[in-house]
């Protein structure tokens, strides 16, 4: 009995929905790409949350997001919660040093360079005055990396 009451919901629906085609794999790709929530307005590309990092410093343009949160974790004995992100940039690990050095003061940070920063290797580390910091650590290539890219670990530490 079950069987014959789905099929009339089925057809149903397949009315209700407004489409012309009663090709039901139009309708499938049609409902793929409606929004999760159920709602039948499409979701404009500016409301997709984009990736960010912790204070909100800024993602460099042309870097691809590879992982993290900008989410700081609980406090712990030491410090006052983490939050760590892994990017990737097609250049080098100087070039993600330098742009990351200018934002860092732009926001509030006392950057430093590191001693050793080449083709290969780089890092930068910001403070501010209340305690918050954060590095960021690349190198060339990485286990994610594409072809000319370098990735760069960024990690920011609370104070407690």
């Amino acid at each position: 009995m079950k069987k014959y009451l789905i099929i009339p919901a089925l057809v149903l629906i397949s009315a209700c929905s407004g489409g012309e085609s009663s090709d039901s794999s139009s309708q499938a790709v049609e409902t793929d790409t409606m929004p999760s929530s159920g709602s039948a307005a499409a979701v404009p590309e500016a409301a997709i949350a984009q990736p960010r990092l912790a204070f909100d410093i800024p993602i460099m343009d042309g870097a691809r997001y590879i992982s993290g949160s900008p989410e700081f974790s609980k406090p712990s004995k030491r410090h006052g919660g983490e939050a760590i992100a892994t990017i990737a940039y097609k250049g080098t690990p100087l070039d993600i040093v330098n742009f990351y050095e200018r934002a860092l003061a732009e926001d509030g940070f006392t950057p430093t360079l590191g001693q050793h920063n080449d083709e290969a290797i780089a890092t930068v580390t910001g403070v501010r005055e209340n305690g918050e910091k954060i590095m960021i650590s690349t190198s060339r290539g990485g286990s994610k990396a594409r072809d000319g890219e370098s990735t760069a670990a960024i990690i920011a530490t609370k104070p407690l």
